[in-house]
């Protein structure tokens, strides 16, 4: 795998974990709730992957910054886990 797809869905991993969160509490139709992930995780994900390709191409500080900023979104997502309540 390239760098460039993996920071790009570490960046959106927790932006969709946040949506997902809200979407299963707010969400009362299942159907439509997940229609509604999947279109804003379609385009999220496309909209970080072309951010993360900018940021590895600029090389430097951006790409540092970018990587950085992916480790924490992942760092969020595995806190989140890590504090969830078995239910």
């Amino acid at each position: 795998m390239s760098a460039t797809l993996i920071v790009g869905l570490l960046l959106a991993s927790g932006p969709l974990q946040l949506l997902g969160a809200v979407l299963a509490s707010q969400t009362h139709h299942r159907p439509l709730g997940a229609v509604t992930f999947a279109l804003i995780a379609a385009v999220l994900i496309i909209v970080l992957l072309r951010i993360a390709s900018r940021c590895e191409e600029q090389g430097g500080r951006l790409r540092l910054l970018c990587r950085l900023m992916s480790a924490l979104s992942l760092g969020s997502v595995l806190l989140q886990l890590l504090l969830a309540s078995p239910s």
